[in-house]
């Protein structure tokens, strides 16, 4: 079961959103190329799909304490708090983010969908491993995160992104959105889209289907999504699968970030796809 950090809402008001660091992100896509027809060549038919049934083979590995890689945990200090990810092993990090109790775990069966508001006190971060054809949405505002991790085939409840089930895993995701759209005003929305294997800028689903997720998260959150793509791997190729920073993703929030440059302090967001920082913003910071 996913380890829920304790829901509350607080009186105090929104902060104005400021951007704290611009972080330069690929054009969006919202209509990408149609796909190629699939050959006999094509690697992604013999790439296992991302489910439920292959998961817990590979995206739960047991977290060990490791000495090779120096990674801060919630004990630090303020200067410390916000997730410093060494940046040859945030898929490490990640695996020890699912340990703290204020962290969400997107990963289990079937598709989930989170909104968390945010404390004024208590760290938040929502995140999984293992990512290799599913989808990932990180949804953040001065008042919460909305993350999701939607399946790429789920045999179970069919809640996924197969051409006869997504209008609607559509439907579901629309209404996991509802009523959180004022929440959401002035924030900033990612979703984490696979290409087809070995193929960077391809998507694996269909036009129809990033055309629909884009303007779904759009319509339920009042805002224009940024598309980042990530290159599923094959798990059973792929030793040590959910143990390094291939198919990671997080949302993070701290609200007392310290600022190193300036030593100011305020509440911050983070969104991590695999190494890549894709998100970076604070939400007003005091002297």
């Amino acid at each position: 079961m996913a380890k829920r950090a304790p829901s509350r809402t607080t009186s105090r008001q929104a902060i104005p959103l400021a951007p704290r660091i611009a972080t330069p992100f690929p054009a969006s896509n919202t209509t990408p190329a149609a796909l190629p027809t699939p050959t006999a060549t094509d690697p992604d038919l013999d790439r296992t799909p991302c489910s439920p049934s292959q998961c817990p083979q590979y995206c739960s590995t047991p977290i060990t304490n490791s000495t090779t890689h120096l990674i801060p945990s919630k004990r630090h200090p303020h200067t410390k708090r916000f997730f410093s990810i060494p940046p040859t092993s945030p898929g490490t990090f990640v695996l020890q983010l699912l340990q703290n109790r204020y962290t969400d775990d997107l990963s289990p069966d079937p598709s989930k969908y989170i909104w968390q508001p945010y404390s004024p006190t208590r760290q938040y971060a929502s995140a999984l491993i293992g990512l290799s054809g599913c989808t990932a949405i990180f949804i953040t505002s001065a008042r919460g995160m909305f993350s999701a991790h939607i399946w790429e085939v789920d045999p179970n409840t069919n809640e996924d992104l197969r051409n006869a089930n997504y209008l609607s895993t559509m439907r579901k995701l629309a209404f996991e959105l509802a009523g959180h759209r004022e929440e959401l005003v002035g924030g900033d929305a990612v979703i984490i889209l696979p290409t087809k294997t070995g193929r960077p800028g391809t998507r694996l689903y269909a036009r129809e289907i990033v055309e629909a997720l884009v303007r779904t998260v759009r319509e339920g959150s009042g805002l224009v999504p940024r598309e980042q793509e990530y290159g599923p791997l094959d798990w059973k190729r792929s030793p040590g699968f959910g143990t390094y920073e291939r198919g990671m993703a997080a949302g993070q929030y701290d609200p007392r970030y310290k600022d190193p440059g300036t030593g100011k302090v305020g509440p911050a967001v983070r969104v991590w796809s695999e190494n890549r920082l894709v998100l970076e913003r604070s939400y007003g910071i005091e002297e």
